[in-house]
């Protein structure tokens, strides 16, 4: 997708805007181009799963918003970008519920 889009949609979901706590919302390492990416690819691999489009679209939309919250809940926290969180990097994924 980089290869495809340059620097085009490298920008981040939450514009880098910050909160009260003077923590970015979400981090540089979401971005738009990254979830146009998840929505193309699994749309993709879900035909060629032979299963319906919708599925692999929703399955990518349900995936992105447990990864912006536990993203978001990170940067409550203020840890690093890109550190890892036992339980908090896997459950609010599981959440969401899907088909």
């Amino acid at each position: 997708m980089r290869m495809l889009l340059n620097d085009k949609l490298n920008l981040a979901v939450d514009f880098f805007g910050r909160l009260v706590d003077s923590n970015r919302i979400l981090g540089s390492a979401k971005t738009w181009r990254v979830i146009l990416a998840a929505l193309l690819a699994t749309t993709t691999a879900a035909l060629l799963l032979d299963l319906p489009p919708e599925t692999g679209f929703l399955l990518a939309v349900y995936a992105i918003l447990g990864d912006l919250l536990s993203s978001f809940i990170k940067r409550r926290l203020a840890m690093a970008p890109s550190s890892e969180a036992p339980l908090l990097d896997q459950v609010p994924g599981s959440l969401f519920p899907h088909s």
